[in-house]
């Protein structure tokens, strides 16, 4: 349904941050860089049966390699601007329109933050819901 024209709203929000590359979970075709962001949808719900509302569990991933980046100040700052950028719509409901255009988001609720670290790479998994009413 919606799921790519909404995860395309947080990637043109999201590819202006610095030294970041931004992906679709689902877009395979690009190499892997050294500091990635990538949004996917995960699950959908009908919230009323009947009715076009929706519930959608927006991921936001933040993966950054170790080696080229031993202090982990890229991981950090990059982290942070995700979630600079995205507290801007959470915290501000008449701002959704901002980042949602012609999409009929009603409501975008931060969940949690995950994070993990291996022998490769630093990460970070933002949960988000988002409500459209269509």
């Amino acid at each position: 349904m919606k799921e790519h024209e909404i995860i395309q709203k947080v990637l043109n929000t999201l590819s202006n941050i610095e030294d970041a590359t931004a992906i679709e979970s689902t877009d395979f075709t690009e190499e892997r860089d050294a500091n990635m962001i990538v949004v996917g949808i995960d699950n959908v719900t009908q919230v009323n049966v009947g009715l076009p509302d929706y519930n959608y569990r927006l991921q936001i991933v933040v993966d950054t390699f170790i080696e080229g980046d031993n202090d982990g100040r890229i991981f950090i700052d990059t982290y942070k601007e995700v979630q600079r950028i995205m507290n801007q719509y959470v915290l501000n409901d008449l701002a959704l329109s901002d980042l949602f255009e012609e999409i009929p988001v009603v409501g975008l609720f931060f969940e949690n933050c995950d994070f993990s670290i291996d022998d490769k790479s630093n990460r970070a998994v933002f949960e988000y819901t988002v409500i459209t009413s269509f």
